[in-house]
């Protein structure tokens, strides 16, 4: 991760733990400190987003990031699912009545994808 970002998610993240510790004094709550351990993950993935975006436009920003396939990977996962949810609310609840159903339709495309893609794409195991 490039220095700059680490700067930008540290300056964020404190931002915002000091705003819920304000909160918390005020309405007399006990602070979590779940929340700041997952107040700094969630502005990582929130600048690496930003930063993921902007750089399909503006290459400069991939430097940003120094070829973190961490980022790619997650978002990907996070297209995955939540698409996945969409399709199976919106259309498949009808055809498959159980998420269980969706699921199994879902790995078998996938499965038959990532072959027919591992063929295609000549990859050796």
């Amino acid at each position: 991760m490039n220095h700059a970002l680490f700067i930008s998610i540290v300056i964020l993240g404190i931002s915002i733990i000091l705003l819920n510790i304000f909160h918390c004094i005020k309405h007399n709550k006990p602070f979590d400190h779940t929340a700041l351990v997952n107040t700094i993950f969630l502005t990582t993935g929130f600048l690496s987003g930003l930063c993921l975006m902007a750089g399909t436009v503006i290459e400069d920003f991939n430097k940003l990031l120094e070829d973190s396939k961490l980022y790619v990977f997650i978002s990907g996962l996070t297209i995955l699912a939540v698409s996945i949810h969409q399709l199976h609310k919106d259309i498949l609840k009808d055809a498959l009545p159980t998420k269980f159903g969706s699921y199994i339709f879902f790995g078998l495309v996938s499965a038959i994808f990532l072959i027919a893609m591992g063929i295609y794409l000549d990859i050796k195991i």
